[in-house]
C-alpha cells in the first residue's frame, strides 16, 4: 500500500555530528527500527577544495557507526557518481560495476572525495559487515542523466530514476543473495543508465530545431575544443579588462542586466576551465559504463524506454526558460 504522510516521521539530523546530532531516545529507537538507509551524494561542486568535503566524509563514517551498532545492521544504499573515474577505462573500453583502485582520481578535489568515499564503503562492507550498495550516476542536470560518452545519450528522466533507485536499493543484488544474516560477498556497484542509448547526432538535431522554434535563432554548433578555446579567450579578455577605467555609460539598467546575465554564464564556465580541459578536452577515452549487473537487479531499469523526442523538446524548453 502507498505510504501516507501520517505514516512518516521527519527528523532534522546532522550526519557530521556524533549520533547524527539526534537525542539519545530517538537515536536508540532508530537503531532498533531502521532497515535501510538511502544516502544521497554530497554537493557536486568542482570549485571546492578537498577539505570542504571533510564534513560529508565524516558524515559517511558516522552512518557506518550507526549501522554497525544497530540492533540489526541496516542496508546502506548510497547514490554516488563517476566523478572520480571519468578518464578510466578497462581493456574493453568500459567502466566495470565494481570497486576501482587507482593512483589519481580523474577530477581533483570533488573526484578525490568521491574516490575516498568509495574506499570507505569498501572498508565498512568488508570490516564491519555492513550490507552496502552504491549507484554511480553519470550526470543529472535537473531532469535527466548525461551521456557517459559524448557520442551516445543514455539519459534517464529523474522521476523514472527515483523508481530505479528504490528497485536497486531493495534488491539483494547479484553477488550472491543473503543467506540468513550473511552480507553479500562483495560491495554492490550499480550503473543506472538508460540501456537503450541514442546516437548523440539525433539528440543534437532536435535540440537545434527546438531552440530555433522557441527563440527564432539557430544555434551554431561548435566542437567542445572550440568552445573551451572561446571561453579561454573570454576569460583572458575579462582578466585584462578588469583593470580598465570604469565606463559611466555602462550604468544603464538594461545594459547591466543583459551583461550580467551573459557574464554569469561565462563566469561559471571560466571557473570550470581546468576541469573541462583536463577531463573532456584531453585525449583520454571516456568509457561506457557496464550495466549487465544493474539490469539483472532492476526490472524497472530493463523496462525503461530510450530517450523520447518529446522528452528532449520539453527539456530544451525548460533550459531556455531557465536561462531567459
Amino acid at each position: 500500500m502507498p505510504m501516507t504522510w501520517n505514516q512518516s516521521t521527519i527528523l532534522e539530523a546532522d550526519t557530521s555530528q556524533k549520533e547524527l546530532g539526534l537525542p539519545p531516545s530517538i537515536i536508540d529507537n532508530l537503531r532498533h527500527s531502521v532497515t535501510i538507509i538511502l544516502h544521497n551524494l554530497w554537493p557536486i561542486n568542482l570549485n571546492w577544495a578537498f577539505s570542504s568535503f571533510g564534513p560529508h566524509l565524516v558524515g559517511l563514517v558516522n552512518l557506518f557507526h550507526f549501522c554497525a551498532v544497530a540492533f540489526a545492521p541496516p542496508k546502506l544504499f548510497r547514490v554516488s557518481s563517476i566523478g572520480a573515474l571519468l578518464k578510466l577505462h578497462g581493456d574493453s573500453g568500459t567502466l566495470p560495476e565494481q570497486l576501482i583502485q587507482m593512483d589519481q582520481p580523474s577530477v581533483k578535489n570533488y573526484g578525490e572525495s568521491i574516490y575516498v568515499g568509495e574506499q570507505l564503503l569498501h572498508y565498512a562492507h568488508d570490516q564491519l559487515s555492513i550490507p552496502i550498495s552504491t549507484a554511480r550516476l553519470t550526470y543529472t542536470p535537473g531532469t535527466m542523466e548525461h551521456p557517459s560518452r559524448w557520442s551516445h545519450v543514455d539519459w534517464i528522466p529523474v522521476d523514472l530514476l527515483s523508481d530505479i533507485f528504490v528497485d536497486l536499493a531493495l534488491s539483494h543484488g547479484f553477488d550472491g543473495a543473503r543467506r540468513g544474516n550473511e552480507v553479500e560477498c562483495r560491495l554492490q556497484v550499480f550503473h543506472p543508465v538508460n540501456l537503450h542509448s541514442v546516437d548523440w547526432r539525433v539528440v543534437h538535431k532536435i535540440i537545434i530545431e527546438e531552440t530555433q522554434t522557441i527563440t527564432g535563432q539557430r544555434l551554431k554548433p561548435i566542437s567542445l575544443h572550440q568552445w573551451i578555446q572561446q571561453i579561454q579567450i573570454e576569460h583572458d579578455s575579462h582578466v585584462s579588462g578588469s583593470d580598465q577605467p570604469h565606463n559611466q555609460n555602462q550604468e544603464e539598467e538594461g545594459y547591466r542586466t543583459s551583461c550580467g546575465q551573459k557574464m554569469s554564464g561565462l563566469h561559471t564556465a571560466m571557473r570550470m576551465l581546468d576541469f573541462y580541459r583536463d577531463v573532456f578536452a584531453s585525449d583520454a577515452i571516456h568509457a561506457f559504463t557496464e550495466t549487465e549487473k544493474s539490469a539483472k537487479s532492476s526490472a524497472i531499469l530493463r523496462s525503461d524506454p530510450a530517450v523520447q523526442n518529446e522528452w528532449i523538446r520539453k527539456w530544451v524548453r525548460e533550459w531556455v526558460e531557465a536561462s531567459s
